[in-house]
């Protein structure tokens, strides 16, 4: 990780050892996702509104796409990946490319105050952002290379912002894989900052998988599960149990 994010004092605490005492997952998330790919395949990954789902083959196919990408934008291992924005498959998406190449994805909330969110990107010096439409031509974003959500490509965008769509098809460059270990910082979470500035915690991919794995095996989900998360991407549960938990189960 970037040296003067750990010794600026931003860093509340480094997570180590998964929930309940219980010993982090010898797991990377990158190796626990390619494996809930090859193993239920065609089955539901992710539901829309409409009914409709991503499985889990179709999900790995576009999440290999997008890690290709980020590595075309010079996204590797200990880069930063911030996702502002609620919850949606493209975050989703974001989150697994991030785990593959073994960037640290860094989820906040969509409704933070602009001059909060603008500290924190100031800190961490993200390689790049994913916003949602609000976000678009912000200050918080100038001097940045930010992608907004909507995957409409008719969908118009302010600023300097690049659409989604238009990240997911412009350029070459297939998804070389590269070592993560569990060891890695997988992800930061921060505090809301209610009380003064957010706090960011590191978790690592032990950490974040073992708490999964801990969560899927407490619950006994399995295939036949559905995981409905009000809670978005910036909370631990937000995250974890979609997008972590359920891959163990199969959900």
């Amino acid at each position: 990780m970037h040296g003067n994010f750990l010794h600026r004092g931003i860093v509340e605490e480094q997570v180590l050892h998964g929930e309940g005492g219980q010993a982090p997952s010898r797991d990377t998330v990158a190796a626990l996702f390619q494996r809930a790919v090859g193993v239920n395949g065609a089955a539901p990954l992710v539901f829309f509104d409409d009914g409709s789902f991503l499985s889990y083959t179709e999900a790995g196919s576009l999440a290999f796409e997008i890690a290709g990408r980020l590595q075309a934008e010079g996204i590797g291992k200990g880069s930063y990946v911030v996702s502002a924005s609620a919850a949606c498959a493209e975050a989703a998406l974001v989150f697994w490319a991030s785990m593959l190449v073994g960037a640290v994805f860094v989820p906040v909330d969509g409704n933070m105050q602009p001059e909060k969110l603008s500290r924190i990107l100031e800190l961490i010096d993200p390689g790049i952002v994913f916003t949602g439409p609000e976000w678009a031509g912000k200050s918080a974003l100038a001097g940045l290379k930010s992608v907004i959500y909507p995957s409409d490509a008719t969908t118009s965008v302010a600023g300097g912002s690049q659409q989604f769509q238009q990240f997911f098809d412009g350029g070459e460059g297939a998804y070389s894989p590269q070592p993560v270990s569990p060891e890695d910082a997988a992800v930061v979470l921060f505090t809301s900052g209610t009380s003064g500035e957010p706090k960011g915690i590191v978790l690592s991919h032990g950490a974040l998988s073992g708490s999964g794995r801990l969560m899927a095996e407490t619950y006994q989900w399995g295939p036949s599960d559905k995981v409905l998360m009000t809670g978005d991407f910036h909370t631990m549960s937000g995250l974890r149990n979609p997008c972590v938990a359920a891959l163990y189960s199969g959900a």
